[in-house]
């Protein structure tokens, strides 16, 4: 059977060690919470968008029939 002393102290040891953890938290006052911002990414472009493939010109030319 353990004595009263070293019960004592296990039981000193425990409220410290839960102390040292929690107290911090506690008496650390308003905690600042930091929102992430993500830019909206969309999935499909929309209709009225103008798309890439509209910026280059379509060619006329045609290819000679024997090479040079």
């Amino acid at each position: 059977m353990a004595s009263k002393f070293q019960n004592r102290l296990v039981g000193t040891i425990i409220i410290v060690t839960l102390s040292v953890i929690v107290l911090p938290g506690v008496l650390d006052g308003k905690k600042k919470h930091y929102k992430e911002e993500f830019a909206a990414i969309p999935l499909v472009p929309k209709p009225e968008d103008p798309q890439e493939t509209d910026l280059v010109p379509p060619v006329t030319q045609s290819l000679p029939a024997q090479p040079p």
